[in-house]
Order: C-alpha cells, then structure tokens, then sequence
C-alpha cells in the first residue's frame, strides 16, 4: 500500500507541468504566442507580463517572458525571467541551454555567481521538496507504527530506507531555501556601482547588461549590491530588476 502511494507521488512530480488557463486567459496566451511567432515582442511581452501576474508560478509563463525580451534585446530581463523560470522548472533543458546562451553574451563574466541550485543541482522545485519531504515522513511515520506490532528484516530494512529519504529531501530543501536569495539583474547597458547612495559619491566599478546581482539592501531608489566576489555596493533602482 505504501509502495504504491508513494509511486503515485513520484508520478504526479515528474510529470510535465501544464498552465491551467480558464477562456479568457487562453485566448490572450494565444494572442501573446502569436504576436511572438509574428515578431512583434513588445505586444507578446505585455500579454505574457499580464497573464505572470495572474499566475505567478508559472514556470512556462517566465520561460516565454525570457525569451521575448532577448528577442526584443532585453538581455538583463531576458537572463532575469530564464532565471525564474529554472527555479520552477529545475528539469527543464530547454530553460537551462537558453539561460546559460543568454550568460555567454554578457559583457561582465568576473562575477558570474553560482547559487546552490547550480551548485548542487537540485532537480526539484521547492513544491516538489515539500511533497517528497511530506511523503517520505508519512512513510517512516507508518513505518515506525507497524513496527511497534511487528518485527521482521523487511521493516526494520524499510525503515531504515525511509529514515535516509526523509533526511536526504529535508536537507535538499534546505538547500533550496538557502539559495532564495534576492537575486537582480542589471538591465541599464552600462551603470556605475557607488559608495554610498548618490550619484556624487565614489564610483567603485561599473556593472553591464546582464550582470547578476544579490540585493542587499534598499533605500531611497537605491539599491546595495553585491556580486560574485564580494563587492559591495549602491546602484540605482532602475539600473536593476529583482
């Protein structure tokens, strides 16, 4: 019974995910593919951008946004909404081969900042880790009761089995919530990072399209910054979107 429980959550997890879209918004889906296909981005971008805030986990919808606004030479958005649409589907090769052609042709390669998703390549988004952490305590749970009442090698081998999944999702999990940072890209084609918020202070270096940032902190429409090694800094608010 356990067995075929859990198979059936692993099935609902690697199954391919689908917009789930009432009339009216598949008809604007529609539209915004067509105004793609046609090459007129900016109309495909405002109907994408339009149904992303109806359907903020759409990892298709983020897909799409990324790659209207490098066809519209939006590189920093572009390398934004690919970065997005990655988080929400992890197993995509479609996401990952554009995102990182997009990177190729940043200008700034110095601060390229691999994040734990990279870094461990963790093939599942964070519903996915909570269903696998959910099924696999329900499983050592049951597990644990059954052999209160009965002992033999294949519980107690059960168990066990069940102990190392629950540990190994768990700490997948974490992982990914540790790699939630508050990721931005610079999409002004050339910006100067400051020492202190104003324009008057001391320019540290200078960031182009496309550059990956973590935002800090935020005040007074600026923003501080920091990059893959470590430099700190201010930056306007509409140099960046995060």
């Amino acid at each position: 019974m356990i067995s075929k429980i859990l198979f059936l959550y692993f099935l609902l997890i690697f199954s391919s995910s689908t917009l789930a879209l009432n009339e009216s918004d598949t008809k604007i889906f529609i539209d915004s593919n067509t105004s793609y296909d046609q090459g007129d981005y900016k109309n495909a971008l405002l109907k994408y951008q339009e149904l992303a805030k109806r359907f903020p986990k759409s990892g298709e919808l983020y897909y799409n946004l990324a790659n209207a606004y490098y066809k519209n030479g939006e590189l920093g958005k572009s390398i934004f909404y690919y970065i997005k649409a990655r988080k929400i589907l992890p197993r995509s090769g479609d996401v990952k081969y554009n995102l990182e052609y997009a990177r190729n042709q940043k200008i700034d390669k110095q601060e390229s900042d691999k994040n734990l998703l990279d870094l461990f390549h963790i093939p599942f988004n964070e519903n996915e880790l909570l269903i696998l952490v959910t099924v696999c305590a329900l499983a050592f749970w049951t597990i644990m009761i059954i052999s209160l009442y009965k002992r033999n090698f294949i519980i107690m081998y059960t168990r066990y089995i069940t102990v190392s999944l629950l540990i190994l999702t768990s700490t997948l999990l974490i992982l990914h919530n540790f790699s939630e940072k508050n990721i931005g890209v610079v999409t002004a084609q050339e910006t100067s990072v400051f020492s202190t918020i104003g324009v008057n202070s001391i320019k540290l270096f200078t960031l182009h399209e496309g550059s990956e940032i973590v935002v800090l902190d935020k005040k007074d429409n600026w923003n501080l910054i920091t990059i893959g090694d470590n430099r700190k800094g201010w930056i306007p608010s509409d140099k960046i979107i995060n």
